[in-house]
């Protein structure tokens, strides 16, 4: 029994050195790729923390004498079926979401002109898709699935939305969209055994977002969102909060369904 409690103290002491480098290391590199020169920062820093992450991971595993997929991880498992599914599902959630807005509040929209289709792309693809990828490889990567291993399915899903709540920003504000879809990333995640499903969606959202302008910090958006006569009976950002509030009751819903599943499976 002590030795059990021990394993599991070391594992959650190597699980918050792992995580804690990686936050330390972002902070750190994000001035580099400006000093270097480069016009789009955040392709190489992204690249940087990728490798870094994995290269951390492997050191980890190897330690462990273990791969990932002892750990039930398969970076690429059902790579077409889980990126069409995540495309798919990004975009429905997005258009859910964005619609219910413009329907409900005085939100619209308008084409920006002054915004070009061939630079939208070229920028937005490769730089909304890196991102995408580090923050699913550092969040649910090797950290989800070592701790799900560890200590069980709920606690590795609720424990990394709340350090990826916790990344975006230290505020209510900043931290509890990111917290939400970090739960609805992780239940991806481990439902998949892989990260194709997380990466994509996640891409999808962030690039649907970055299509109406909501991802200024990396590129101009083909359209703009505007507000537009008097307000309604229902503030956007009101509305905005019930939207999320909904995807997290949604989010708990489906991770015990999940937990349930796998326990009468297991039975």
């Amino acid at each position: 029994m002590i030795s059990v409690k021990q394993d599991k103290t070391k594992a959650a002491f190597q699980l918050l050195i792992f995580v804690t480098s990686i936050l330390a290391t972002i902070q750190l590199v994000q001035f580099l790729p400006a000093m270097m020169g480069f016009s789009q920062p955040y392709i190489p820093i992204a690249i940087l923390l990728t490798l870094l992450t994995m290269l951390l991971s492997k050191t980890l595993l190897t330690r462990e004498n273990q791969s990932l997929t002892d750990l039930s991880l398969y970076w690429a498992k059902d790579l077409w079926r889980n990126a069409l599914c995540g495309i798919f599902l990004g975009g429905i959630l997005f258009i859910f979401m964005i619609g219910t807005l413009i329907l409900f509040t005085n939100l619209s929209y308008h084409i920006d002109e002054t915004t070009n289709l061939i630079s939208f792309l070229t920028i937005s693809i490769p730089t909304l898709l890196i991102l995408s990828i580090v923050e699913e490889v550092i969040f649910r990567g090797y950290f989800l699935f070592k701790l799900k291993t560890e200590f069980g399915i709920r606690t590795a899903i609720y424990v990394t939305a709340i350090i990826f709540g916790l990344y975006h920003g230290l505020s209510f504000e900043a931290a509890f969209g990111p917290f939400t879809f970090g739960l609805i990333f992780g239940l991806m995640a481990l439902k998949s055994k892989g990260l194709i499903l997380p990466i994509v969606f996640h891409f999808m959202l962030n690039w649907m977002q970055a299509l109406f302008g909501m991802k200024e910090k990396y590129t101009s958006g083909m359209f703009e969102l505007v507000f537009v006569g008097e307000p309604t009976f229902i503030e956007a950002d009101k509305l905005g909060l019930a939207i999320h509030l909904l995807l997290l009751v949604a989010a708990i819903f489906a991770i015990e369904h999940h937990i349930k599943r796998r326990k009468n499976m297991e039975s």
